[in-house]
Order: C-alpha cells, then sequence, then structure tokens
C-alpha cells in the first residue's frame, strides 16, 4: 500500500505530498527528463570539442571558458541520468523511490545545477552576441604573418572567420537546449523531494552566498577601473557616473545578503515579502543598468576599432608594442614600404629596441579590433558582474515569493528556526572577509602605454603622445 507522508515546516496547513504533487505526475516528468538528457548529451560533446578549438584559436578568458562551460553541461546530464539508473536499479519500486525515499540530494543538485545554468547560458547568450567579431579581429590581426608564424597544421588555418562564426553562434544554441532542459530538471527536483520547501530555503542560502560574492566582485571590479587613465580619456564612451551607479547598486546587493538570511532563518512572513519586493527592484535596476553598460561597451570597442577616424593611428601608437602584441596581434609596427599607397598610417615608434634609435613605421591597421579588444575588456568585467548580480537578485525574489506562500508564518505563530542555518552565516561572513584581504593583495591590472620614461623621444615626445 502507498504511503502518504506528510510535510510539516512548521507553518500553514500540512498537505501531503500526493496532494502537492500527485505520483503519475512526478513519474512522467522522471521518464521525460531522462529521454531529454540523452537527447542533450550529444550537444554537450559538441560544446566540449568545438570550447577546445575556439580556445586554442584565439586564448581568450572567453573562449577558454567554453570548454568548461561545455563539461559543467556534461557533467550536469551525467548527474542526471547517474540519479535516474540508481532509482531504477533500486530493489524498492520505481512508487517507492518516490514516496518513501527523501530524496533530497539528488533534488538539491538538480535545483541548484538547474538555477545555474540557466543563468550561465544567459551570460553566455550575451557575450557571444557581444564578442561575435572577436576571433575575426584576431585573425585579421595575424593575417599577414600567419604562413610565416605558424606551421601549416594550425587550427587557425584549418577554419575561416566565418565558420568560427558559425561554430560559436551553434554552440550558443546548444547550450540553450541544454539550459531548457536544466530548467525541465528545475521542476522535475520537486517531484523528487518530499520537502520543496526545505529545498527552496535552501536554495535561497546558497543564492544569497553567491549574490555577496557577486556584489562584492563587481565592486572590487569598478574599484580597479579608477586606477587605469583610459577611465577619464574614455568618460564620454563609458561615463564615470554610471561607474559609481553601478558600484552602489553591488554595496546594496551586498548589504541584502544579511538580512536575507535572517528572514529566511527566521521564516518571517512580512520579511518574505519586503524582501521579495526589494530584490525584485534591485534586479530590475541591475539589468537595465546592465543593458546600458554593454551599449557603453560597445560604443568603446567601435571608437578603437575604426580606423576611418583620422586619430585612429595616434590612439595605436600611444599602447605600448609589448601590450598590443601580447593580446593577439602579430605586429604593431610594418616596414614603412606598407604605407606606400598612403602616408595616413605612418607613424614614429617611441618604445626603446635593441640596436634600434627613433624610426618611422606603417602603423598595422588590421590590429585595430585587439586594440578595441584591450579598452573594452576593462569595462566588460563590471558589466557581466552586474548582470550575475541581476540574475541572482531575480531569482531571490522568485524563492522569497514562493516562500511567503508555503513557508511564511502566519497568525503571529512561532516557528522554529534550524541551528543548521547558521554554517551559512559563517559562510556570508567568511566570504566577506575574504573578498576583502583578495581586494587589498590583488595588483591593479594596468594597460601599458605610453612612458616618457621608456621612450628614445625623450620629453619632446610628451606632446606628441598626449591623448
Amino acid at each position: 500500500m502507498q504511503t502518504n507522508l506528510h510535510v510539516q515546516d512548521n507553518q500553514g496547513p500540512s498537505k501531503s505530498d500526493e496532494e502537492f504533487f500527485p505520483y503519475e505526475e512526478r513519474l512522467e516528468h522522471f521518464k521525460w527528463l531522462k529521454r531529454f538528457a540523452f537527447a542533450v548529451f550529444p550537444l554537450g560533446i559538441y560544446q566540449v570539442i568545438s570550447g577546445f578549438i575556439l580556445g586554442s584559436i584565439y586564448s581568450t578568458s572567453f573562449n577558454l571558458s567554453l570548454g568548461f562551460i561545455g563539461l559543467f553541461s556534461l557533467v550536469l546530464i551525467g548527474l542526471v541520468l547517474a540519479r535516474i539508473n540508481s532509482i531504477e536499479r533500486s530493489e524498492a519500486k520505481l512508487n517507492n523511490a518516490f514516496t518513501e525515499k527523501r530524496d533530497g540530494a539528488s533534488a538539491t543538485l538538480l535545483f541548484m545545477g538547474a538555477l545555474t545554468k540557466f543563468g550561465q547560458t544567459l551570460w553566455l547568450i550575451i557575450n557571444i552576441i557581444f564578442q561575435k567579431d572577436y576571433i575575426s579581429d584576431y585573425l585579421n590581426a595575424n593575417q599577414s604573418t600567419q604562413q610565416d608564424a605558424f606551421e601549416s597544421t594550425n587550427l587557425s588555418q584549418v577554419f575561416s572567420s566565418s565558420a568560427l562564426l558559425y561554430m560559436t553562434m551553434i554552440y550558443g544554441l546548444c547550450d540553450i537546449l541544454i539550459s531548457i532542459h536544466a530548467l525541465f530538471g528545475l521542476k522535475t527536483s520537486f517531484r523528487l523531494t518530499l520537502n520543496p520547501r526545505k529545498l527552496t530555503s535552501l536554495a535561497i542560502f546558497i543564492l544569497n552566498s553567491a549574490l555577496l560574492c557577486a556584489s562584492l566582485m563587481l565592486v572590487y571590479s569598478i574599484n580597479q577601473l579608477w586606477s587605469l587613465d583610459s577611465t577619464a580619456r574614455l568618460e564620454s564612451l563609458f561615463p564615470k557616473s554610471f561607474l559609481h551607479n553601478l558600484s552602489i547598486l553591488g554595496i546594496v546587493s551586498a548589504s541584502l545578503t544579511l538580512p536575507i538570511w535572517l528572514v529566511n532563518h527566521k521564516k518571517w512572513r512580512i520579511g518574505f515579502l519586503t524582501f521579495s519586493l526589494i530584490t525584485a527592484f534591485i534586479s530590475f535596476l541591475s539589468l537595465g543598468f546592465t543593458g546600458l553598460a554593454y551599449s557603453h561597451s560597445k560604443a568603446v570597442y567601435d571608437f578603437y576599432r575604426s580606423t576611418d577616424n583620422s586619430e585612429w593611428k595616434f590612439h595605436m601608437g600611444f599602447i605600448s608594442q609589448n601590450e598590443v602584441e601580447r593580446n593577439g596581434c602579430s605586429a604593431k609596427y610594418l616596414h614603412a614600404e606598407a604605407c606606400k599607397d598612403s602616408n595616413e598610417f605612418l607613424i614614429q615608434s617611441w618604445e626603446i629596441t635593441e640596436n634600434q634609435g627613433m624610426q618611422t613605421y606603417c602603423i598595422n591597421k588590421q590590429c585595430s579590433g585587439i586594440l578595441a579588444q584591450i579598452y573594452t575588456k576593462q569595462y566588460l568585467g563590471p558589466t557581466n558582474w552586474a548582470l550575475v548580480c541581476g540574475l541572482l537578485n531575480s531569482f531571490i525574489a522568485i524563492a522569497l515569493t514562493y516562500s511567503m506562500k508555503t513557508r511564511g508564518g502566519r497568525n503571529n505563530e512561532q516557528t522554529k528556526a534550524s541551528k543548521n542555518h547558521y554554517k551559512w552565516l559563517l559562510l556570508l561572513g567568511t566570504l566577506g572577509i575574504s573578498s576583502i584581504i583578495i581586494s587589498g593583495i590583488m595588483p591593479n591590472p594596468k594597460i601599458e602605454e605610453f612612458n616618457i620614461n621608456q621612450t628614445v623621444l625623450g620629453s619632446s615626445a610628451l606632446s606628441m603622445w598626449d591623448l
């Protein structure tokens, strides 16, 4: 006979699991989750392979992350299949696996994995759209020297720029499909647990800790920008006031994590309502500012990438040869003969080179995309962290709203808080202190630009390179 267990969370009327989610409904979700997992598993393999190829051709932090994202997809799908096979091989009947066993561990893995995958997919798609020209920038910058610099087996010669773009777009499509599977797993995780209220409580604690990390990283990455000279020069494209607004949002989000922990710990209905509204409002602001931040970052990218600007050669000349070549440009300077059709891009080098004095070169305009990426990268960091903060705030707002309806105390009932919740408070404190220590010891990133102490031109060059 099927056991009819009851869920008690110290608040509200009790309901049986069958009243929450009938067995037939849970079983149907269970079967479809398995079918969907087998369908998207090859997509995860494609992500790993294509991520390795893209990261090998152009080793930016974003491209290198693609392979790891593919591995995460495979692990997530593998966990689903492993748990399903474990239940199917159990001596207990499949019915009892749902109704007699508290399947909290697998439900928690599914729940948090699905949330992580969904947020990661949004971040991925936005960055794929924003950085769609990055690989073509790299191939163009190395086009003139590819035959000499690379062997014939190099991957950059096997794939064309358009092929790599299609590969990236297909990668994003695969991630969307895997994310849909993850969302299906998110729904199914409630069918695999006998206490969805407890699962929601755990999710709030985890999301709250992640929000503290993301908020502090947002503030830290913005603080790093103040040490860069280019931040002042680019204020017309990416206003400082806008950076201050993002920083304030980060500070506010971080300050909310302690009261959110307290509300989740005490299960206060009015607290769930209040902070669900606050986090929803912060999420709306964060995502709105994130969209504007991507727009400002794109303006910086387009400004440095366009060689039609008469002052472009001075912007390219201002950055150090080591800096631009370290980031993917084959050569900042070409022989003067390369500008035989036009003297527009002739320029004098200021960098000190062995056995060479001041010389006139043709600036390599093929590296305009690399130049644009160098100055855009400093703004993409805070922008991406703002996106993460917005997503986490929205997830927490949804979880708090659900908790208000299912876990919030009514009629001034006394609620019993678990002592295990204090480990999450300890985690919040540890994360906060660690972030402060790390921000104090981490060196600030510096774009290597014109330095009067590193030029053969001496102080007479200062007026020429005073941008």
